[in-house]
């Protein structure tokens, strides 16, 4: 896992990407991981009000390809990577108040 990320808090929107990255539910140290999974929100406009209000650091969204142009607009948030196979796309956005710590 990148330095950069080990500090930060982030919400994930399903918990295979956080079986993947090693990180738990919780709080461990400076690192606090959240998983915000609800399968009513088809846009993820509910995760982005949750990382808003909750001062996320970094938004994880796991989708299939077909849905990944419905993802909501998320305010204060900009994205900065994204991954893609066959069927399914991971897009991670870190919050403005975060960015400069990046180089992507």
């Amino acid at each position: 896992m990148k330095h950069e990320l080990k500090n930060l808090k982030i919400v994930f929107s399903d918990q295979v990407l956080k079986f993947h990255t090693e990180l738990k539910n919780g709080i461990y140290g400076d690192r606090i991981t959240i998983l915000h999974h609800d399968p009513n929100d088809r846009d993820f406009s509910r995760i982005g009000r949750f990382a808003t209000e909750n001062k996320v650091d970094a938004i994880v969204i796991y989708c299939r390809n077909s849905r990944k142009n419905s993802i909501s607009y998320f305010t204060n948030y900009k994205e900065i990577k994204e991954f893609n196979d066959r069927n399914k796309s991971i897009k991670i956005y870190v919050s403005m108040d975060r960015l400069f710590n990046f180089a992507y």
